[in-house]
């Protein structure tokens, strides 16, 4: 036996006794053997295929699949794959798709690497969200699942729509690269319901946003929003909304609101704030330039809209989301309510604007401050513009923002009226009743408040101006200035009218008095109290003084004195002279059209034709109104002469032409008194020549008969 045979029977002897013992070791075993698991093919290409199993990665995420098919090229597929991971809060995240396509060349096999899934792919997270997409793209490496097609997402209320996503899982940030849309669901109640649009759309769970970009359009259910960007601050259950950030050509608008209420707004950027239905907007912020920044309130069917625009706007608004409580308004304040059938359009600028309100009837104050400027447009029945300028404007607001019913101007404030124009500290206007009250004069270093138009300037401590029915009264140290034509404002309309004529036209005229009204109807300025008018050295004095402006005439009352300067022609060719005549009566008259000025009521009048007294005295003048032709005395009459002569009777008539008196009387005398004695003249007809120094009775010349000597205590009767 060789060596080799030896050995064979040594190792059959030996696995025969190793079979021995692992009989009796472990017992008897079943005669039919199992079926062996075999696993088909359903990629002959793939080189290798692994039956359902689980990976899990480094990072901790977990895949789960049905198959895996590796490939000559390192590619793997996992089929019917199911990716579970957690983000930075927490939430656990899932993908699944039907398949799951590892990119070549191999990865780390603890990595998922980069893969792209293919069919039904569905991202849910713990707190609700649901993702889906026909396919997407994912890297382990950043945690961001992109899709190149048609995305749709829903959370509880919450749901939308884009071509084209990105999905962060770490960070859960989902954005909508294209063709977005968003819906927000109605409420339990109904309410709160959106749809955005936008040419992108991000929305960021953790910090409850959704932002829109490019041509971002949001629809609810009585506003529609617009602007180039928006970022939509939603509820910690991202059911309602909490908050809008609107950037670049931003816009609101409420198509169909109810007047007087918020019907629009614009600006480049808006904010706005919501109440806790997160349907009812409670607050605006508004920010742009001034041309661009507005808000808008609707008006009655068929009318225009009121507009208030500034470069900064802050809008409250009362729980029903549409009516404004309050307002404040920053550089560049204006505010603009058109006009409707009974009351002009209405412009206020400033720098700016605080206004107030109630829930139920919306603005009804504003405070408008810095370099105010009201104006008021031109309405049927008059040419013209009003305008008022100030340091501040306090206004009332008629309902549902119709129109000013109160306007209260401070602080060096101008207000003009075509031809008028008013100053004062303070002023008052009621727009329906075109009343204007100057005020603020009661310093007596301050100024006083003025009002003048191109004739006439006056000066009082409060001056009421009814603008359309040009009724003026002014009260408290009047003080009136009427100009001569040759100084009024270039361009400013002629105001019909004139002075009387025995003023001079081309010489201011002053009045003063405790109260004055001006009737422009009736063309009457009626002076009260201490009336005072003066032009150079001509004065009247009287309780009242009334001119009419239309007519030239002129009335004082009440002890009324008068200095005047009238000229004298004793003759044909000779010099004008100036002469002073003062005179003074209960009340003086003067009728420019018959150039008459009358003394009535114990009269007395001195001058160069003498010292004349009766019960009326009537003073004739020329065309111009400045020289006296004649005079006539009534009634109990007395007039001192020069050269010693006194005459009384019943009338008397003086011509300055002639320097002839005519003195009638029951009888009538005349008294001479001469160094030598006193005589007296008696008869019922007298005539004395000034000029010869002539006396005539009854028509003749001196009759002795009728002249008797007399004491000198005579010319006292």
């Amino acid at each position: 036996m060789t060596w080799q045979r030896l050995a064979r029977v040594v190792v059959a002897v030996a696995l025969v006794i190793f079979a021995a013992v692992l009989y009796f070791a472990i017992g008897r075993r079943p005669t039919t053997p199992p079926k062996p698991v075999v696993v088909g093919r359903s990629d002959p290409a793939a080189i290798l295929e692994t039956a359902p199993g689980i990976l899990t990665l480094v990072n901790g995420e977990t895949v789960a699949f049905e198959r895996q098919l590796t490939y000559a090229d390192g590619r793997s597929v996992l089929q019917a794959v199911k990716l579970t991971t957690k983000d930075e809060h927490g939430r656990e995240i899932v993908v699944r798709a039907r398949e799951a396509v590892r990119q070549a060349p191999a990865v780390d096999a603890n990595r998922l690497g980069e893969v792209t899934m293919k069919g039904d792919v569905r991202v849910t997270t713990s707190d609700g969200l649901d993702l889906k997409t026909a396919e997407a793209n994912y890297s382990d490496a950043n945690g961001i699942l992109r899709s190149a097609g048609r995305v749709d997402f829903t959370r509880d209320r919450l749901a939308g729509s884009g071509t084209g996503a990105t999905y962060d899982r770490a960070r859960d940030v989902l954005w909508l690269l294209a063709d977005a849309r968003v819906h927000l669901a109605a409420d339990e109640q109904g309410g709160g319901a959106l749809v955005a649009t936008a040419g992108t759309a991000g929305l960021e769970r953790p910090a409850h946003v959704l932002r829109l970009i490019g041509n971002a359009h949001i629809e609810r259910a009585d506003r529609t929003i617009d602007a180039a960007e928006a970022m939509l601050r939603l509820s910690d259950d991202d059911k309602r909304l909490t908050r809008a950030e609107l950037r670049g050509g931003s816009r609101v608008a409420r198509p169909g609101a109810m007047p007087g209420t918020l019907s629009a707004m614009q600006a480049t950027t808006i904010d706005l704030d919501y109440a806790e239905d997160g349907t009812n907007l409670r607050h605006a912020r508004l920010e742009g330039s001034a041309a661009d920044t507005g808000v808008d309130l609707a008006s009655e069917p068929g009318g225009a809209g009121r507009r208030i625009q500034a470069a900064r706007l802050t809008v409250g608004l009362a729980p029903d989301g549409a009516t404004m409580t309050s307002l404040e308004g920053r550089e560049s304040v204006q505010l603009a309510l058109p006009a409707s059938a009974d009351r002009p359009a209405q412009t206020i600028r400033a720098a700016v604007l605080d206004a107030q309100g109630s829930e139920t009837e919306g603005l009804r104050s504003a405070r408008f401050t810095g370099g105010v400027e009201y104006r008021e447009t031109a309405a049927a029945a008059r040419a013209g513009e009003r305008v008022a300028r100030s340091a501040s404007l306090d206004v009332t607001l008629l309902t549902q923002m119709g129109g000013i019913g109160s306007a209260r101007f401070q602080g060096a404030v101008t207000f003009t009226d075509g031809a008028w124009r008013g100053e004062a500290p303070e002023a008052s206007y009621d727009p329906a009743k075109a009343i204007l009250v100057l005020s603020g004069g009661k310093t007596p270093a301050g100024p006083l408040p003025r009002l003048a138009d191109d004739r006439v300037t006056v000066d009082a401590q409060a001056i009421e101006l009814a603008l359309n029915a040009r009724r003026l009264v002014a009260d408290g140290r009047v003080q009136s200035v009427f100009r001569p034509p040759g100084t009024r404002q270039a361009g400013a309309t002629a105001v019909s009218g004139h002075l009387p004529a025995m003023l001079d036209e081309q010489q201011p005229l002053y009045v003063t008095a405790a109260k004055l009204v001006y009737d422009g109807g009736a063309s009457l300025a009626t002076y009260t109290g201490g009336s005072r008018l003066w032009q150079g050295e001509s004065v009247v004095r009287a309780d009242g003084i009334t001119l009419d402006d239309q007519h030239g005439n002129l009335t004082a009352s009440g002890t009324a004195r008068s200095t005047l300067r009238l000229e004298d022609a004793p003759a044909a060719g000779s010099a004008k002279s100036a002469q002073r005549t003062v005179g003074e009566a209960k009340e003086l008259q003067y009728v420019d059209a018959e150039r008459k000025l009358a003394y009535i009521g114990a009269a007395h009048v001195v001058g160069p034709q003498g010292d004349v007294s009766a019960e009326r005295i009537e003073m004739f003048l020329g065309q111009e109104g400045r020289a006296m032709v004649r005079a006539e005395a009534y009634d109990e009459i007395t007039a001192r002469l020069e050269g010693g002569y006194t005459i009384t009777g019943k009338r008397l008539t003086y011509l300055t032409v002639t320097q002839r008196y005519l003195a009638r009387g029951q009888p009538v005398r005349i008294l001479e008194e001469k160094p030598d004695g006193c005589k007296e003249t008696i008869g019922t007809l007298l005539t004395f020549d000034r000029s010869t120094d002539t006396i005539a009775v009854d028509g003749t010349e001196r009759n002795r008969s009728k002249t008797k000597p007399v004491p000198c205590t005579e010319r006292r009767r």
